[in-house]
């Protein structure tokens, strides 16, 4: 099993910085600054940072835990506790 954890505090997004270097993108992507999106292919799963809304990509919620079997590729999230993060 592997992996990938989505935890951040939405008050550190670093918005008005963006702007002050020139963000013109949408304003809801500033939101989402931290998210990270997963998706499943036939040769792998792929988790990224937030950036570049695109079809085929799922959400990685705030606080919670994608568990990836590397042998199937199957995926599940789970709410972050300290059980979901323990070996085994």
């Amino acid at each position: 099993m592997v992996t990938a954890v989505s935890w951040h505090d939405p008050a550190n997004i670093p918005a008005a910085a963006l702007l002050d270097r020139g963000y013109t993108g949408p304003p809801e992507y500033l939101a989402g600054y931290f998210h990270l999106s997963y998706r499943v292919t036939e040769q792998a799963v792929v988790v990224a940072s937030s950036g570049w809304p695109q079809d085929g990509w799922e959400l990685l919620p705030n606080g919670s835990v994608l568990v990836i079997d590397r042998a199937t590729r199957r995926t599940r999230v789970e709410p972050l506790t300290a059980d979901s993060l323990a070996p085994g």
